[in-house]
């Protein structure tokens, strides 16, 4: 295999070419499938968390594994400029997992959808060799954002920080613990969705939900839109605020290079005009990251000078 990418346009093209008609208006290949209903276009999206693989259970409590299920599905949701409506819960439960477990999840599962105002409302249970929790969601949008139209002239915007999220894992992965790491470290088990920026991001020319890393879901933006995203080191910096300088310095980590190519940020990345996403009280928390140019592929301009970054992240098929 080659990687993700093109693991997913076989299987893309093993499905067939979604066909044209009244209900399906966009399928495989951004963060969430666009359908269209009588008033506004419905997104769905879903999302896995496997043990061994998004998470230890030693790392997280059951609650913490059920809001981090959630918030990671319904960030893509986000992402696509609309509201969730609702999700779906399956759960695959090992030889391990309690009763207690299961309701301890679902609790956390019910914290985070209360934040997005979206209840679960139905799924399914099974039994399996390895924990996992695979959730979908619904939402609605008029004018669903893709990862294609960012054009240039446009600025880059990000709706929190990024690499918080590495280090927590870092963390975890070393054992190391010290309060400079308990901010990463949350963002880790409780990441924070800006479900309040969703109807700002309708705005936005292009957004992608950053769940693989900064520097790879980028390119994928940039490709998609046939455009090349320059960004600011200063401002990946600032984006991180004082918690992630002091963590990677904590952990021996270059925090620029945390940011750009740690994972699991749930953070939108969005390319919009100026004008449209540069005030207002409704967007506090949108930081400006870099611009958009004619050309290709990713940037970052480090005192001045400008380097092309590598995409590079987490693939689920071939580790970076």
């Amino acid at each position: 295999m080659t990687g993700e990418e093109a693991l997913l346009a076989r299987l893309a093209a093993a499905l067939g070419e979604v066909p044209a008609g009244e209900e399906v208006e966009l399928g495989i290949g951004d963060d969430c499938a666009v359908l269209q209903s009588p008033s506004s276009r419905l997104v769905w999206t879903v999302d896995a968390q496997v043990d061994e693989v998004h998470f230890r259970r030693e790392w997280l409590s059951f609650e913490d594994l059920g809001y981090r299920a959630y918030a990671a599905a319904a960030s893509d949701v986000v992402a696509m400029g609309a509201t969730p409506i609702a999700a779906l819960a399956a759960l695959t439960l090992d030889p391990r997992t309690t009763e207690d477990d299961v309701e301890a999840l679902a609790r956390g599962q019910r914290d985070a959808s209360r934040e997005a105002s979206a209840p679960v409302i139905g799924g399914n249970l099974s039994r399996g060799a390895t924990l996992s929790v695979t959730t979908t969601v619904l939402g609605r949008a008029e004018a669903p954002v893709r990862r294609e139209g960012a054009r240039p002239g446009d600025l880059v915007w990000a709706t929190g920080p990024l690499g918080l999220a590495r280090l927590g894992l870092l963390s975890y992965m070393l054992e190391i613990t010290d309060e400079k790491l308990e901010l990463a470290r949350r963002v880790f088990r409780r990441p924070r969705v800006r479900y309040d920026l969703a109807g700002p991001l309708r705005g936005a020319t292009a957004a992608i939900d950053v769940s693989d890393g900064l520097s790879l879901d980028a390119s994928r933006l940039a490709a998609r839109s046939g455009v090349r995203l320059v960004l600011d080191a200063e401002a990946l910096l600032a984006c991180g605020g004082p918690a992630l300088e002091a963590a990677a310095r904590r952990l021996g980590e270059d925090p620029v290079e945390v940011a750009l190519r740690g994972g699991e940020d749930y953070v939108v990345l969005a390319c919009a005009p100026g004008a449209l996403l540069a005030g207002g009280a409704a967007l506090r928390g949108l930081v400006r990251l870099g611009r958009v140019e004619a050309g290709a592929g990713v940037g970052l301009v480090v005192q001045g000078r400008e380097r092309d970054v590598e995409p590079v992240g987490y693939d689920h098929v071939r580790r970076a």
